[in-house]
């Protein structure tokens, strides 16, 4: 039970953090972002968002947002037995030419989560 609530508040201070290093306009589209998971490992403090409105091509994207460092948020997908990441604050991929409608999905999301409706 101890643990649990260990999780919990470590859970909950991850989303506060992460919500303290938002830009101001992030958060007029979180209601097409949800918050899916939290999680601490060898990489950092991670929260992960998926997508929950209207447009189908986001359907199977994730938001990955590291309160530990910012250079490391990336919007991802997994297609064939391959996950792309696109690392919005750098404007780079972790696979070079990957296939230009991914890409370009990729890119599309990232924007998607920061856009002001």
């Amino acid at each position: 039970m101890i643990k649990r609530g260990i999780k919990f508040v470590i859970s909950f201070f991850l989303i506060c953090v992460i919500l303290l290093n938002f830009p101001s306009n992030a958060l007029a589209n979180m209601d097409d972002w949800r918050i899916s998971n939290a999680v601490e490992n060898n990489t950092g403090n991670w929260v992960y968002y998926v997508y929950n409105g209207a447009n189908a091509l986001f359907a199977s994207y994730h938001m990955s947002r590291n309160a530990d460092n910012r250079s490391r948020d990336h919007m991802a997908t997994f297609v064939n037995g391959i996950t792309y990441y696109y690392f919005g604050n750098t404007g780079t991929f972790n696979i070079p030419n990957l296939p230009a409608n991914i890409a370009q999905t990729l890119v599309n999301a990232w924007r998607d989560y920061y856009n002001v409706r």
